[in-house]
């Protein structure tokens, strides 16, 4: 004597035409799960079982040209006439402080008062 389960309705076809009209017009599966207070999981198993889900697209980032190579800067840096060394230690180093590094050390000449060092002002 094997016992009968009785089989409960999840979804009524009211409401499986209900989620499928409201997923067609744009609802998000998040969205119409709160309504209906089921899962996402539940609503997103539902209408992949009636073949109406269909799989958000990634988005694809896009390579954006952000201004010259970490190893342009090195080699400007090495115009500069940084040694060997100096380049090997900064080779770690972001592109926005290779490049300040390049702006600072770029300053025309007319712009140096003396090669004296600044004494702080406390």
């Amino acid at each position: 004597m094997a016992k009968e389960t009785k089989s409960v309705e999840n979804y009524s076809p009211e409401l499986v035409a209900s989620v499928v009209a409201d997923y067609e017009a744009g609802m998000s599966v998040a969205d119409i799960a709160k309504k209906i207070g089921k899962t996402d999981r539940s609503v997103r198993g539902k209408l992949v079982s009636m073949k109406k889900y269909r799989k958000p697209e990634k988005t694809v980032k896009s390579f954006t040209d952000e201004g010259p190579t970490k190893q342009n800067l090195l080699d400007q840096l090495t115009g500069i006439g940084f040694s060997a060394e100096a380049i090997k230690g900064l080779t770690n180093a972001t592109k926005p402080a290779l490049m300040e590094v390049i702006n600072r050390t770029s300053v025309d000449d007319s712009e140096v008062e003396s090669d004296e060092p600044v004494a702080n002002a406390a």
